[in-house]
């Protein structure tokens, strides 16, 4: 989710890191504040039932090998 950045802005950024998934919008910062983001970025994995497993906060996956062995504890056949 891009916190707090107009559209275009937002757009451009993950033009620039080369993003393929959609990535929803926060413009005034509600959804964030709803969900106790105060540092950027927090990464939330959530669950098929809608249920937050991890927040992680911070440049946790510059590299994929670390989310793909936290994604192994609750998708084993990944």
């Amino acid at each position: 989710m891009n916190v707090n950045q107009r559209p275009e802005v937002a757009l451009a950024f993950t033009a620039q890191l080369d993003i393929t998934f959609p990535v929803p919008l926060d413009p005034d910062g509600k959804t964030a504040k709803r969900y106790g983001v105060y540092a950027i970025p927090t990464n939330f994995l959530i669950d098929r039932e809608g249920t937050i497993r991890e927040i992680l906060i911070g440049e946790v996956f510059r590299e994929e090998k670390p989310l793909r062995d936290l994604l192994k504890n609750y998708f084993p056949s990944l």
